[in-house]
């Protein structure tokens, strides 16, 4: 059934990234163009040869050290006045911060395709405290690209892109040729950039990997490049950073709960491949975090007799609800938090409280007070989702219990809904994409006014 609904997730909207490239343009454009209209100078950095008809991953832009202590301010305006999502910040250097904004084009068919745009956005380019071009050298000669937006003069392009790779320790072919292709255009400058920040020797030996055209004595020389740069940590400015991080987590977790049938993990994995662009990473968890345990294909398997074992002794029962209170609550502080802290969106197909509404299905045989009672207590999701039909719905797709018993754990979710936070009741019959559109944009409402208060 789940292979089913996805494929018809797919059948659905058959040409998703067509139409978020064509929605990313416009945000670009519209961001671009209320940049200049704010006289805020700038330059979009790295690899634009595509751009901006095909944008990749995010768009690096370079502002002044002025403008971007008010960054904030401007996203906050440009999302109200042409109404945008400001979805995510996350401050990944002193002076860097990655912003991730969205907006859904409505559209019958689609349900309304929602597009993301990621801005990363700094003044001096630094790594780990070590400022390596400053600002000014970005804007100081900059130029008007074919298509309307600012880039840099070609020598401080070059070295800037060349740096970045050296830093993350690799680069492929293409990049190889966007290396190239800035070196061309201003050779003499290029060779003086790298003699800025290597030696002679070392900087000769990548003008002739260049002038052959041989990415692998590149490659080759990549470790020793690392190694000759300088390397100067501010601790304090980076101390202030790194708290905030964890005080202020830019990752989520959420809880989907529903009988069989409900379509639980159709929905998950179109959340998980509709929401990835807002996030660093999407983790998918089954019922518990299962701490120290890495997450395996049967983790997920689907259960086809949920019923069909009789529930264990009352001391087994205690030591299980025992155990699962320490999966929980140290789960919690030792992978699910540390997570978000990472930008990560956890994803949990049913959870906890599911105890509560069908103790059968965990064969649990102790006191119902006791499950209540470690389900007030344990760590709980930002959100939660109860998917709900009429049990014919659930029925139909599955029947795997009675239609009395699907009855009667549809009336304990709802009630289950009242006991969680941020709980949300979502209508099922109806297409994959439009439920998948209402709870991600539930999703987004959450990030964006968290993302509203804390930098307001």
């Amino acid at each position: 059934m789940g292979a089913e609904r996805a494929s018809k997730l797919r059948e659905e909207n058959p040409h998703p990234f067509m139409m978020s490239q064509n929605l990313k343009l416009a945000l670009f454009t519209a961001f671009t163009n209320y940049l200049k209209d704010k006289a805020v100078s700038h330059v979009i950095v790295g690899d634009v040869s595509g751009y901006p008809k095909a944008i990749g991953s995010d768009v690096d832009i370079v502002v002044s050290q002025d403008d971007f202590e008010r960054l904030d301010k401007l996203l906050l305006e440009f999302a109200r006045a042409k109404g945008v999502d400001l979805v995510q910040v996350l401050r990944h250097e002193v002076s860097s911060a990655y912003y991730v904004i969205s907006q859904r084009a409505l559209s019958e068919r689609t349900q309304g395709e929602r597009a993301y745009l990621a801005l990363d956005m700094g003044s001096d380019y630094m790594r780990d405290g070590q400022t390596f071009i400053a600002a000014e050298r970005f804007l100081a000669q900059r130029r008007e690209h074919a298509s309307g937006f600012f880039v840099p003069e070609p020598r401080v392009g070059f070295i800037y892109y060349l740096l970045k790779k050296v830093l993350k320790g690799g680069v492929d072919e293409r990049q190889w040729a966007y290396i190239k292709e800035t070196y061309a255009e201003d050779e003499a400058g290029g060779a003086e950039e790298l003699r800025g920040l290597w030696s002679e020797v070392l900087s000769q030996k990548v003008v002739s990997s260049l002038a052959s055209d041989n990415l692998a004595s590149f490659q080759a020389l990549m470790g020793d490049l690392e190694k000759q740069l300088p390397k100067k940590r501010a601790l304090l400015p980076e101390l202030k950073r790194v708290v905030k991080r964890v005080t202020e987590p830019t990752g989520l977790w959420i809880a989907m709960f529903g009988p069989d049938g409900a379509g639980k993990s159709t929905i998950i994995e179109a959340l998980e491949t509709n929401l990835s662009p807002a996030f660093r990473h999407v983790l998918r968890r089954h019922l518990r975090p299962h701490l120290g345990k890495k997450p395996k294909a049967s983790d997920n398997a689907p259960v086809t007799d949920p019923h069909g074992e009789k529930a264990r002794g009352s001391q087994t029962s205690l030591l299980k609800i025992a155990y699962w209170w320490a999966d929980y609550t140290f789960g919690y502080w030792f992978q699910t938090l540390p997570a978000s802290v990472r930008s990560t969106l956890t994803i949990f197909d049913r959870y906890y409280h599911d105890i509560l509404v069908d103790p059968t299905r965990y064969r649990y045989g102790g006191p119902k007070s006791l499950t209540g009672f470690v389900g007030a207590i344990v760590p709980k999701p930002a959100l939660t989702f109860i998917l709900d039909a009429e049990p014919e719905v659930f029925q139909a797709r599955k029947q795997e219990v009675t239609f009395e018993e699907t009855a009667r754990q549809r009336t304990a979710y709802q009630g289950l809904s009242r006991r969680l936070p941020g709980a949300h009741i979502i209508d099922v019959d109806r297409e994959v994409s439009a439920i998948a559109a209402e709870v991600e944009d539930i999703i987004i409402a959450h990030m964006v006014e968290r993302t509203r208060q804390r930098l307001s």
